[in-house]
């Protein structure tokens, strides 16, 4: 019987890592706060082991830059990035919404709630412009024994929780899953394309407000997921451990973004943490590993 963190850090010793230089064919606002960007491309064709809500990092170039196209750094024997010199990696962590193998077109959802850096390139960019990106992480695994499901997301992880609800089975979604977000994603989440039962669905004012008096597992094995900002991801851990009994390996936790620090402070930081982790014997794929050094005061 597999944990899924097992399963994840197995599926991602096998992946190889990819990096796809696509076209943009078009940006499209969603819904209040959310906008979707669908890129095109023959490298496509390269990504052939696609899961659900598979995370990459997409390379964001100079914004007078003539040309978009990037080069991926190499990677030393422990699997980290060596940037060339004359790069400033400027990197920022997305989501495959969907994916159309057979003609050749990925989706992406953005949260456009802040004005990051993310949000500025998603303003200028437009049809016709080179995206690089590289992946893929696998931010989901199902196992066959699980009874009950928990999905938690704040406006950054929404667009990974509503591709993972879009692979449910119905029985498992329309009976034993449970979902906590924020009241400003209520339209985002209501354009799902499933059948998510009303009573399925709470909305927050925050995520760590009464959670723990939201769920009950009933002694069944019980999955969660959590995707949101390090505070919040770190206090719902917590929650779901001790409060509602999960069993770690069950249990993805993972830190989105950071209140005080931008995202590319945290991504430095955090290569750093893993080099030294991994120069101590661990393991580059295991989940548990990522979740712990992100959620790391």
């Amino acid at each position: 019987m597999d944990s899924v963190k097992a399963a994840i850090r197995e599926i991602g010793r096998q992946r190889p890592l990819l990096t796809l230089n696509l076209e943009v064919l078009r940006v499209t606002d969603l819904s209040f706060g959310f906008r979707r960007l669908t890129l095109r491309g023959r490298e496509i064709d390269e990504y052939l082991d696609p899961l659900v809500a598979d995370g990459f990092k997409v390379m964001i170039p100079p914004f007078d830059a003539l040309d978009r196209k990037l080069e991926a750094p190499e990677r030393d024997e422990q699997g980290l990035p060596i940037w060339q010199e004359h790069v400033e990696p400027r990197l920022r962590a997305l989501t495959v919404r969907s994916l159309d193998r057979a003609r050749q077109l990925m989706a992406v959802d953005v949260c456009t709630h802040s004005d990051g850096l993310l949000n500025r390139w998603l303003s200028v960019i437009a049809p016709g412009d080179n995206v690089s990106l590289s992946g893929m992480r696998v931010e989901w695994f199902l196992p066959a024994e699980i009874e009950r499901l928990v999905l938690i997301a704040d406006e950054a992880g929404v667009a990974a929780l509503a591709a993972i609800v879009e692979s449910l089975p119905v029985d498992l979604m329309t009976t034993a899953t449970q979902i906590l977000v924020p009241e400003s994603t209520r339209e985002y989440v209501e354009g799902i394309q499933a059948e998510v039962p009303k009573s399925a669905v709470t909305y927050l004012p925050n995520l760590t407000g009464s959670t723990a008096n939201l769920i009950t597992t009933g002694g069944c094995r019980t999955q969660v997921w959590i995707a949101a900002e390090t505070a919040a991801v770190r206090s719902l851990r917590s929650t779901a451990k001790y409060e509602w009994n999960v069993d770690p390996r069950d249990l993805l936790a993972r830190a989105y973004w950071h209140r005080t620090l931008n995202a590319s402070a945290v991504d430095a930081r955090d290569l750093e943490r893993h080099r030294k982790a991994l120069d101590e014997g661990a393991d580059i794929h295991d989940p548990q590993l990522a979740e712990d050094l992100s959620l790391k005061d």
